[in-house]
């Protein structure tokens, strides 16, 4: 999914990272991202549009009790496997693990 924009990398990160336990519970909302990534929450809700539209991510549960747009949001396997791509790649970018020149595209 190379048409993402920078924050919504960012945006699919923060998701990751909240899926994995890493960041505390309503983190995968779109207010705990736009807070986390310091970002301003329209371009929160833009990017987990196009995150949708491209099956990136979805809603993780839906409480009839909150809004949609308060929601929790989860990777899909195809936003995991983008994810883990980027990640990858930009860690061999830093240097980590070091890869020879030839494997840096």
């Amino acid at each position: 999914p190379s048409t993402l924009r920078p924050h919504e990398w960012q945006v699919l990160l923060a998701i990751g990272l909240g899926s994995a336990q890493a960041d505390p519970e309503g983190s995968q909302t779109p207010r705990g991202i736009a807070s986390a990534l310091a970002l301003d929450l329209e371009d929160v809700y833009d990017a987990l549009d196009s995150l949708r539209r491209e099956q990136l991510a979805s809603i993780d549960f839906r409480d009839p009790e909150v809004l949609e747009a308060e929601q929790e949001w989860s990777l899909t396997r195809k936003g995991a496997a983008a994810a883990a791509q980027i990640v990858g790649f930009a860690g061999r970018v830093i240097g980590w693990p070091p890869a020879p020149p030839s494997t840096l595209r």
